[in-house]
């Protein structure tokens, strides 16, 4: 009996490299598993656990590394989950798909997985892109007269779309963002990037604005009387994609109000002095 030379994942490897991207193509998104109609219990699937350095030297092998022990040929570290035709591909353009770039490619899908999880997916049925905005909060900074909001962004169609201008609308008047909220961080998520946000299908992001004035930017101060004023939140996508949402923004005088403290009451976090 001729000896397997190839140090192939064990079927452990592999369901792991498949649950890990939600059974998704870790580069073109794809699903890889659905049922088949043979019996009713039959599985059809399209997915490969392929090799980011090759299984075995020799004619043909892609970045195959002599260093590696068999054990981390056929480690979940060395593994990535395609579709049948995306693993054809990065064995036939090795200088694309290297050894770092599909170990890029394995951690930004696996990332997308994590946000996703536990989260309802676009439906076959529905559009290629569409974005959906939900409100965390708005908030007025009394020191530079600005209007900070914060919403996640979620794009709930099945393709990329690019999300670009966001404005605020007060009064009839526009307002244009004209920065992110500078050192603020929450719980490591990314900000979006002005001017434009790539977002990808099942995916989303936290937007946060300031309307109004910002030392980055500059920008007019926005005035806006005592107690409750309401507001339009806009956002434009590509294909005409466009978003709005109505909110109310509350000014209740107070001397000492700056961007964190308007930032932190958008969140219902407490005041610094009430720590």
């Amino acid at each position: 009996m001729v000896k397997n030379s190839r140090d192939d994942f064990p079927p452990s490897v592999k369901d792991k490299l498949a649950k890990r991207v939600g059974y998704l193509c870790s580069i073109c998104e794809v699903s890889t598993s659905g049922p088949s109609d043979e019996t009713s219990g039959s599985v059809n699937n399209i997915g490969v656990a392929a090799h980011i350095a090759a299984a075995a030297g020799g004619p043909g092998a892609r970045r195959y590394d002599a260093s590696m022990t068999p054990a981390e040929r056929s480690s979940i570290e060395n593994g990535i989950w395609l579709c049948q035709s995306c693993s054809k591909k990065i064995d036939g353009d090795a200088a694309t798909y290297t050894v770092a770039a599909l170990l890029e490619l394995k951690k930004k899908a696996e990332s997308t997985a994590k946000k996703r999880h536990g989260r309802k997916m676009a439906s076959s049925e529905g559009n290629d892109s569409e974005i959906k905005p939900v409100l965390h909060g708005a908030s007025f900074d009394e020191t530079h007269r600005a209007v900070i909001v914060c919403a996640d962004i979620e794009n709930v169609g099945r393709r990329s779309t690019t999300v670009g201008r966001v404005s605020l609308e007060i009064a009839g008047r526009i307002h244009q963002a004209s920065s992110p909220p500078q050192g603020i961080v929450l719980h490591g998520r990314d900000w979006f990037k002005l001017p434009v946000h790539r977002l990808r299908g099942n995916d989303f992001f936290l937007g946060a604005w300031h309307f109004g004035f910002s030392f980055p930017s500059g920008g007019e101060r926005i005035e806006l009387p005592i107690g409750t004023t309401e507001a339009v939140l806009r956002l434009s996508a590509a294909g005409g994609n466009d978003q709005s949402i109505h909110l109310r923004i509350e000014r209740a005088y107070v001397q000492q109000q700056d961007s964190v403290v308007a930032w932190r009451r958008v969140f219902g976090f407490p005041d610094s002095g009430d720590e």
